[in-house]
């Protein structure tokens, strides 16, 4: 096949000397005549040795040796439909500098322009160059722009991936700017070459509360919109993931993340799964500080929700709008997104264009003027080249036809020099190349690797890629025996990305130990245990506390979801099971490998204790009693049960020993003993079950006469002393009826 990408080099290369020759050229040509209609062997071309020779005449114009062409000067002009090899691409055109300057395997920035959309084809050398820039087609440039022009584009911005041109088939790389809300007929979509990119910006009404208005979209509004992007979005040849432009209203104070104004706006965005904000920097930095806030808190939370959030700068003079010359576009540009970068996240992408629509006076407008041009447009798309920009959007549209940014990018397979499915074969081994899948990193190293752009090279038994990326529309089988896989760099990661979002996983900057993050909002991740589809299943990830963002959190179905088990030689090998009650919500523990007493507890394990003495408290087989095996126990606060507390030691309290009515206080508890219950009643009476020996004093209570009388509930026995008679007096009911308080009759008092 190496010869055959080589006379297709050649045909390519014959006609551009033929298109770009001058009139010289043009007037003098070879006298050749086609053998094959004339049948005279004289008209057979020689390659070389006389004046009428493929060679005297094709080095009148370009070096010839050896059957090559050396020393090319290529300026536009397509490789479209040829098998050049990859690696010879690579090492001859710009597209060695767009493969290998890429950071993101994606463009991060699509330049445009309406009122100088023709002139994007010109002096674009460093703009292309950083590998980051795509086209941005707007509708309006897109619908005026001549075929000639068109054509011209074609040829520059084709080595992107970009298809403009009617003979490219349309569709490619790059972003569209729609206006709303028709399904686009065949007539619309031949102004982007007969399809559209795979990603658009959708302008709303502002009678539909569209970009940065304060009119409010009704429910109405958001379900028509809904039905009329999904119908373009659905289309044939259509944009995937469709962004409506809206931003907050910088007259209204509310928050675009959680104002009712903007509720239906929010609907709309989460449906499409993408929203571009839309404002010139010029303009924006004219307001307050609190206004660029409420961008920043849409972007934030459009990032958040994982949607696709294109942020659109354009040139804008204050007083003259935005089809006056902005002298500090750039100068303005830098510290709008400055300033959004400073408080909050970057958004997925930008697009920088102006609004102009010709025949405005293309010298008022700023516009795509060439990389050299320092007041051009170029010269705002290569600083934002290099800003970061968050992952691509993931969120999955609702709308009908709809497309996650990510999903829209890799299924139109539009950015990836490493795409095998697309992959040229060079068979850089003496091999006969058979039919073979292309789903193995073997069968890629061992065929394909000279198709790798010069982005991936063998050697010995390693394979070196700088850049890009591979992806495959089947599964990709890595196996490596005895070997193991290296990321390493000051900030290299890991990035797994799934239907719902990026895990990146990273070397600590501090220690040794592993993050795990989530690349949008930069908080921690977590790890899923179990089949993808088991929601029960195992997660341990961070956040779920009450400080979100250092706490770690355990979940699982089951209600015993973490498990301890002791593997180690001579040991028990208890399996201890711990989780949270689903009744009560409390922390619950489980013996799995015993059901006897006293097996499910805690033991308390300081420092120098030996295991027998560590204190531990356990619960019976059958749950009714807790034992606490201490020596002593303090409760520094109220102590309230509802059972009995049996101690073998002393109960000390430095406050009340409250015991309810009809519960006993029992002293001389124990086996084969008789003890005595000190029982109260209702009326705070305590009635002791056996004898009471007081080897001190005891004192009665004291009361007035009046008190005694009115005592509450007496019975009978009961003593009180009267402190205005100064006597013992006793409650007694002589007659069985009557009864009342009787004074004790003293003789004399005692004396020496």
């Amino acid at each position: 096949m190496t010869g055959v990408m080589k006379m297709r080099l050649f045909h390519l290369i014959l006609a551009g000397a033929l298109l770009a020759a001058p009139s010289a050229f043009a007037q003098s040509m070879p006298f050749w005549k086609s053998y094959t209609q004339t049948g005279s062997l004289r008209d057979i071309i020689p390659s070389a040795g006389n004046d009428n020779s493929v060679a005297t005449w094709f080095g009148k114009k370009i070096d010839v040796t050896g059957g090559k062409a050396t020393n090319l000067d290529r300026t536009g002009g397509s490789d479209s439909g040829t098998n050049i090899s990859a690696a010879y691409v690579a090492a001859t055109s710009p597209l060695k500098k767009y493969l290998s300057a890429s950071k993101t395997n994606r463009f991060t920035v699509y330049f445009g322009s309406v009122a100088k959309f023709p002139n994007i084809a010109h002096d674009v050398q460093s703009t292309l160059s950083t590998g980051d820039i795509g086209l941005y087609e707007h509708g309006t440039a897109m619908t005026k722009v001549s075929d000639t022009d068109r054509q011209a584009i074609q040829n520059t911005w084709g080595i992107t991936g970009a298809k403009i041109s009617l003979a490219s088939g349309g569709g490619g790389t790059g972003m569209a700017e729609l206006g709303c809300c028709d399904k686009p007929t065949q007539t619309n979509l031949n102004q982007f070459g007969g399809a559209l990119p795979a990603l658009a910006n959708m302008n709303i009404p502002d009678s539909d509360g569209g970009d940065g208005v304060s009119e409010i979209m009704t429910d109405a509004e958001e379900a028509e919109l809904e039905k009329s992007i999904g119908g373009i979005a659905s289309a044939a040849h259509s944009s995937r993931s469709i962004a409506p432009v809206m931003r907050p209203d910088g007259a209204l104070p509310d928050l675009w993340s959680t104002s009712a104004i903007y509720a239906n706006a929010r609907k709309l965005v989460m449906a499409t799964g993408a929203v571009a904000v839309d404002v010139p920097p010029t303009l924006a930095l004219s307001f307050p500080r609190i206004v660029m806030d409420q961008y920043v808190d849409e972007i934030n939370w459009a990032i958040q929700n994982h949607l696709r959030v294109t942020l659109i700068v354009s040139p804008y003079k204050l007083g003259a709008a935005g089809c006056s010359f902005d002298p500090d576009f750039l100068q303005n540009t830098k510290e709008f997104i400055s300033y959004l970068l400073s408080k909050g996240p970057p958004p997925t992408e930008y697009v920088v264009e102006d609004y102009c629509d010709p025949p405005t006076p293309s010298q008022y407008v700023n516009g795509s003027t060439g990389d050299s041009d320092p007041t051009s447009t170029n010269q705002v798309a290569l600083y934002l080249s290099t800003l970061p920009v968050s992952p691509m959007g993931t969120a999955k549209p609702t709308i009908s036809g709809g497309l996650s940014e990510a999903d829209a990018v890799n299924q139109g397979n539009l950015y990836s020099p490493l795409n095998v499915t697309n992959m040229v074969f060079d068979a850089p081994y003496a091999h006969t190349l058979t039919s073979m899948p292309l789903n193995s990193i073997s069968n890629l190293m061992k065929y394909n690797l000279s198709s790798l752009g010069g982005m991936a090279y063998q050697q010995s038994s390693n394979v070196q890629i700088s850049g890009g990326g591979i992806y495959s529309n089947s599964p990709l089988n890595i196996t490596l025996t005895n070997g193991k896989i290296l990321v390493q760099g000051d900030n290299a990661d890991l990035t797994i990305a799934g239907p719902a979002g990026k895990t990146q996983l990273r070397s600590n900057d501090i220690d040794k130990y592993l993050t795990v993050y989530d690349p949008y909002t930069n908080k921690g991740g977590g790890f899923h245990f179990g089949g993808p589809k088991n929601a029960n299943a195992a997660q341990l990830y961070a956040g779920g506390g009450t400080d979100d963002a250092n706490s770690l959190t355990l979940s699982s179905g089951a209600e015993m979801n973490f498990t301890f088990h002791d593997a180690e030689a001579g040991s028990t090998g208890n399996f201890i099971n711990t989780g949270v009650s689903r009744t009560t919500g409390m922390f619950a523990v489980q013996n799995f490998s015993s059901i006897n007493d006293w097996a499910t507890g805690f033991q308390w394990a300081p420092r120098g204790v030996s295991e027998a003495d560590r204190p531990w408290a356990a619960s019976s087989a059958d749950g009714t009693i807790v034992y606490f095996h201490m020596n002593n126990a303090y409760y520094s606060g109220r102590l309230t049960t509802n059972g009995d507390i049996v101690t073998n030691g002393n109960l000390l309290t430095g406050g009340s020993l409250k015991i309810s009515a009809g519960a006993s206080l029992a002293l001389g508890y124990g086996a084969g003993k008789t003890p005595t219950y000190f029982t109260p009643d209702q009326y705070g009476n305590t009635a002791i079950s056996g004898s009471i020996k007081i080897d001190g004093s005891i004192t009665l209570g004291r009361f007035t006469k009046a008190e005694v009388l009115g005592y509450p509930n007496p019975v009978e026995g009961m003593k009180l002393y009267d402190t205005d008679d100064h006597v013992e007096v006793t409650y007694r009911c002589p007659t069985g009826t009557s009864c009342g308080w009787f004074p004790t009759q003293y003789g004399s008092a005692l004396s020496n």
